[in-house]
């Protein structure tokens, strides 16, 4: 068109240096845009994640929800969801690639003996595994530590990492279900008061 132009006697300098200035700007414009999809394919191609993964990019842990080409959205446990730009994505943990283990400390006042927690332990794993969220049987590996006011027993869970949340609050349930059955209390910080008599 501008060789046409330029046949028919108009001065087209103007229009070539338009040009210039529109191609560098419309450059700069799809810039972003092309780092984007060059990324998500990226992403894609070395199978980084997928819709349903569990992930944490930078300090932000979530279930990704969806996936484009140009951005991820990323679904936190409190509802809080990160949408960020696939050029922005430059760290992946993928918690949903492997297995948890998880060891946890169950607090037990000094007076209840070990044998009455082993039994009552028994009963705790029976449930746990009842849930069907476990990838083996947990472990109930005895006394783990003598605190002020109670002793801590160590159970070892194993699950899909993606069920990890789910699962904690499950077996922190079983066990605050089980103790308050058998009359186990769960101990709490206590001051004695002395009035020097």
């Amino acid at each position: 068109g501008i060789i046409i132009l330029s046949k028919l006697g108009v001065n087209v300098s103007a229009i070539v240096a338009s040009l210039g200035v529109v191609g560098v700007i419309g450059g700069l414009a799809l810039q972003d845009a092309l780092k984007d999809i060059i990324a998500g394919c990226n992403i894609i191609m070395d199978d980084y994640f997928v819709v349903g993964d569990l992930i944490t990019v930078g300090d932000f842990t979530g279930i990704v929800t969806e996936f484009g080409l140009k951005r991820t959205k990323i679904k936190a446990f409190d509802g809080t969801v990160l949408v960020i730009a696939n050029r922005e994505i430059s760290q992946i943990k993928n918690i949903s690639a492997a297995k948890t283990q998880w060891y946890l400390n169950i607090p037990v006042a000094y007076e209840i003996s070990e044998k009455q927690v082993a039994k009552v332990m028994k009963d705790i794993i029976k449930d746990i595994i009842a849930t069907k969220l476990t990838t083996k049987d947990p472990e109930y590996l005895g006394v783990n530590d003598f605190c002020d006011s109670n002793v801590n027993y160590l159970l070892l869970v194993e699950c899909e990492s993606k069920d990890r949340y789910v699962l904690r609050r499950e077996v922190l349930k079983i066990v605050k279900e089980n103790f308050d059955d058998k009359g186990i209390k769960i101990p709490y910080p206590q001051v004695e008061v002395h009035d020097g008599k």
